[in-house]
């Protein structure tokens, strides 16, 4: 996957004027959802929280017929966003929300929250400090992550998160104080010799008793991309 921009097969997303960059795991897990929703009811209303330069919203905006607000804190990401957006075919559906989440005035409620949370909080500052901003709890913790989203989450609706997968533990303590569940987890690794080392997660406030897990692998035994990788992401990249 390339690392300056993700070639839709309609239009680039481009990210010249941020630290923030496209990562395989954050095209995955924006496809990944994108296919999940595929199986429920259509969302409405989707909030993507801390969403860079939009590459998650406009994954969900292909595929689904849903007003989309991206709210972004960090002012380079937030106009790269803007700007990904007016390029795209659906941009008459997408907004940008230059502000911070824990304090902007929502007046709805979403069906749909997505979020590639912008934090590392065990691991070492960047010196960067737009990177800083957007991978540590400077900016949000995961506690102010799950508080909020439980704020502006309906009753029926679905919370999707990507994180380290070594924060599996703390997601679910956090989840249960804050009165969410988890519905559906995806435990990812690069491939079969490799670790776990992402955690893709749905989460609603209504309990499920068919909570579903799942094991996904990249890369095969070969290094090549494996064939669930390369179905959920050929609808998007043009080189897949």
């Amino acid at each position: 996957m390339p690392n300056t921009y993700f070639r839709f097969k309609e239009f680039t997303v481009h990210q010249e004027r941020c630290a923030m960059k496209v990562t395989t795991e954050a095209c995955l897990f924006g496809a990944w959802a994108s296919h999940y929703l595929k199986t429920d009811t259509s969302p409405k209303h989707i909030l993507d929280i801390g969403a860079g330069t939009g590459l998650l919203s406009l994954l969900l905006a292909q595929q689904h017929y849903s007003r989309i607000d991206a709210i972004e804190l960090d002012k380079n990401a937030a106009g790269q966003c803007r700007q990904n957006f007016a390029a795209s075919p659906w941009r008459e559906r997408m907004h940008v929300i230059e502000s911070d989440v824990r304090s902007f005035p929502f007046t709805q409620l979403f069906d749909v929250i997505i979020s590639n949370p912008p934090f590392y909080e065990n691991d070492l500052s960047s010196p960067v400090e737009g990177r800083q901003l957007a991978h540590h709890s400077a900016a949000l913790s995961l506690k102010d992550l799950v508080d909020r989203v439980r704020t502006l989450l309906t009753d029926q609706g679905k919370f999707f998160v990507l994180l380290p997968y070594k924060r599996k533990e703390d997601l679910y303590q956090l989840a249960k104080a804050g009165g969410l569940h988890i519905v559906h987890q995806c435990n990812v690794r690069n491939s079969p010799g490799h670790p776990l080392f992402r955690l893709m997660a749905v989460l609603s406030p209504t309990y499920s008793i068919d909570k579903q897990e799942e094991l996904f692998s990249i890369r095969d035994e070969g290094n090549n991309y494996t064939q669930e990788f390369v179905q959920l992401l050929h609808p998007y990249y043009l080189n897949l």
